[in-house]
Formats: C-alpha cells, sequence, structure tokens
C-alpha cells in the first residue's frame, strides 16, 4: 500500500515504520503539490525580482565561489549539472531501512512547502522510495548533505581529491592526526 503525503501530520511514527522498515512507497497529494508549486513560484517570482540575491548553489557558484554571483547560463548549468562533490561519505552503508528513513524525512520540508525545489526534483526523491534504498548509504552522507543543494541527494557521491587550497589544507590535517596517534 503507498503512503499518501498530503500534510505535516501524515508524518508521524506509523508512516515512518511503514516506508522505512516495511518499504511502503510513498505519493504525494494534491495540496502538498499544491503547496510545493506554491513555494517554487514565489522563489522563482523572487528571483526574478532580484537577481543579485545570494543564494547558495542557485543565484552563486559553490565552495569558493560563493560569494559570486553567477549568470543565467551558469544558473541552468548548476541547476541541471551540479558540481561532484557536494557532500561525501564514509564508512560502512547504513541499513536500507535508515537510508528510506533518511530520505522520508526529507520530504517533510517538501510536503510542508518549505523548499523551492521542483516537483520533478521532489518526484526523484520521493521514487527513491519505491524499491530499494540506493542513495546515501554511506554512514555520513546525511550529516554534510543538509547544508548540500536537494539535488545532491540524487547523486552518488564519488571519493576524489579536493581541488587546491583545500587539498593541502586536508593533507596537513592528515598529518597532524598522525602524529597525534603515535
Amino acid at each position: 500500500m503507498t503512503v499518501m503525503l498530503e500534510s505535516l501530520d501524515d508524518f508521524n511514527l506509523g508512516t515512518l515504520q511503514r516506508v522505512a522498515w516495511e518499504g511502503e512507497p510513498v505519493a504525494f497529494g494534491e495540496q502538498a503539490l499544491a503547496r510545493m508549486r506554491t513555494a517554487r513560484g514565489q522563489f522563482l517570482d523572487l528571483l526574478e525580482r532580484e537577481p543579485n540575491l545570494h543564494v547558495y548553489g542557485v543565484t552563486t557558484g559553490y565552495d569558493e565561489a560563493a560569494d559570486t554571483i553567477v549568470g543565467p547560463e551558469e544558473r541552468a548549468r548548476l541547476a541541471t549539472k551540479p558540481v561532484d562533490l557536494l557532500a561525501a561519505g564514509v564508512g560502512e552503508p547504513l541499513p536500507d531501512r535508515v537510508v528510506r528513513a533518511m530520505n522520508f524525512s526529507r520530504l517533510i520540508n517538501y510536503v510542508s512547502g518549505y523548499t523551492a525545489l521542483s516537483l520533478e526534483t521532489a518526484q526523484q526523491v520521493a521514487d527513491m522510495l519505491d524499491g530499494p534504498a540506493a542513495a546515501g548509504r554511506s554512514a555520513k552522507a546525511g550529516l554534510a548533505g543538509r547544508a548540500a543543494p536537494a539535488h545532491q541527494s540524487l547523486r552518488r557521491p564519488r571519493p576524489r581529491a579536493l581541488p587546491g587550497p583545500r587539498r593541502e589544507r586536508d593533507r596537513e590535517r592528515q598529518r597532524l592526526h598522525a602524529r597525534a596517534d603515535r
């Protein structure tokens, strides 16, 4: 049976158990979809009225470019092809029920109308609950993802070296930790 999500009232321990432990899929109800459409429309209107507004990863670049307002072409690129490393995870994969619970809990903000996600992106996150857990399976993935744009949850993080000064800073941290362990 599918768990229908209309409002915040639909997020409780009973629905969490049905989705995370019993593997039931979810669907957005009409009221939730209307709130999401309204929030998205208001956000797009705001960006149109205030094109120089700093919205991390939307009107600005990432990391060192967070203070840089980007033009419409770069905004479109950021929306469709985000940077690869917004969050990373390490450790053993989490149990499916934990990953499903994490993804289910993300839907709270969507259904409440507290995000400006497109309906398509919200649906992609909800679709992660229509089958085995796939995204965010490493032990730390959910922590860094909080500050990352929502589309990050749609991609599996790939380990890779950090660019420039950050790489050097991380190497220095590793050396300090190695010395402290001796």
